[in-house]
């Protein structure tokens, strides 16, 4: 299972649109590279799709992000849904609006989605790069992903520990063992061994 986690390069308090839609595009990704390496999709992407379907509403209903809905904000209820579930509190505007605002909702979401699909197809080298990389590695770093969109080769895998704890050792600078005759010892009780 995939998991993407956003390191923020500074305090970000406020997102512009952009961001945001970059943000859905990016959780789009694996479900868009699902749908263009293998034609097909899997249950996987539930939680990137709530979040991605979170994001989007705020977008509309909250943020006025919307160039059909427009500057308005609309309430959002913690368990309130649009996209034609029934609605169980009062809500501050009409069917037609909740009808405007699925729709909304709905075509950001699908323009994020067809990005990624296109950003899957122009990348398509380098998605198969770092799809192997992740099955050799189990994940990747920063550093790791930026090496891989620059076209150089990822330090290799240690997988022999002892080699590992060799190598450490090999590159560490000796350090020299205390003389323990020199040692003082004042109010140290000392018995023979």
């Amino acid at each position: 299972l995939g998991v993407t986690s956003y390191l923020p390069s500074e305090e970000m308090h406020t997102m512009s649109r952009d961001q945001l839609k970059t943000r859905l595009v990016t959780l789009l990704a694996g479900r868009a590279a699902e749908r263009v390496v293998f034609d097909q999709l899997n249950t996987g992407a539930s939680n990137d799709l709530e979040r991605a379907t979170a994001i989007a509403k705020k977008m509309v209903c909250e943020f006025g992000m919307s160039d059909v809905i427009g500057p308005v904000r609309y309430a959002s209820h913690q368990d309130e849904v649009f996209l034609g579930r029934e609605i169980s509190q009062p809500r501050d505007h009409s069917e037609e609006t909740a009808r405007t605002i699925d729709g909304e909702v709905r075509r950001i979401i699908i323009d994020a989605e067809t990005a990624a699909e296109q950003l899957m197809r122009d990348h398509l080298e380098l998605l198969h790069r770092c799809s192997k990389s992740l099955i050799e590695r189990e994940t990747l770093d920063a550093e790791e992903l930026d090496m891989l969109i620059k076209g150089e080769a990822l330090r290799p895998i240690i997988k022999d520990v002892e080699a590992f704890r060799e190598r450490i050792k090999a590159a560490a600078p000796e350090q020299p063992k205390p003389d323990l005759d020199d040692a003082p010892t004042d109010g140290l009780a000392l018995s023979p061994s």
